[in-house]
């Protein structure tokens, strides 16, 4: 029959308390010091975003102004109430981006890896997980192209050309480009990502 090893406590009761004591107050010490190390590196990457939203914007600016003037070359003026109009649709656009709901940081990176510069976009609108949008292409094979690219990126889903037309400035003069609507989904949509798990 064996016996138990003999056993011996040499800590008395009060240190065995101050060292469980202090043993979870490291503990804490630990766990807070990792929860501040999240928060800076969150910090981090906000500030990180914040520069390329930043500088996003002014490569907007200066695409804008190179925007207005190609639509000038196009022979099409660029009027005070289609400015306004367009001013009022990029308001709209901002305050979506300000919401955070979806990435359009990348979704709007990825557009534009994909965007001729013979097309321009007038109205970006979501709706769900569907996005619509809708501009003007100085050229059919322009169009034709801007929709190739996207149905053959795997971020953008379900591509559909709504309607094309071409315009023109009035009834006597020849076509000067086409008007058009499409619908599409993107992969980085947070719905889209449900759906797929």
């Amino acid at each position: 029959m064996k016996t138990a090893p003999f056993q011996i406590n040499l800590i008395s009761r009060e240190r065995a308390c101050a060292h469980k004591r202090t043993r979870w107050a490291n503990v804490a010490i630990v766990i807070l010091g990792v929860g501040i190390g999240l928060e800076v590196a969150c910090l981090r990457s906000l500030e990180r975003q914040e520069s390329q939203v930043s500088a996003r914007l002014m490569r907007a600016q200066a695409q804008t102004q190179n925007a207005t003037a190609q639509w000038a070359q196009l022979g099409r003026p660029l009027t005070p109430q289609t400015w306004e109009s367009l001013q009022q649709e990029s308001e709209a656009v901002n305050a979506l981006i300000e919401k955070r709901q979806v990435s359009w940081l990348f979704f709007f990176h990825d557009l534009e890896q994909h965007l001729p510069q013979e097309v321009f976009l007038s109205q970006i609108q979501p709706e769900g997980t569907t996005i619509r949008m809708s501009g003007e292409a100085a050229t059919l094979a322009a169009l034709t192209a801007f929709l190739n690219r996207l149905q053959k990126d795997s971020d953008f889903h379900d591509v559909f050309l709504m309607d094309q037309k071409q315009v023109s400035e009035n009834s006597e003069q020849a076509a000067s480009g086409i008007a058009f609507s499409m619908r599409l989904r993107y992969g980085s949509l947070p719905e889209l990502r449900q759906g797929d798990t």
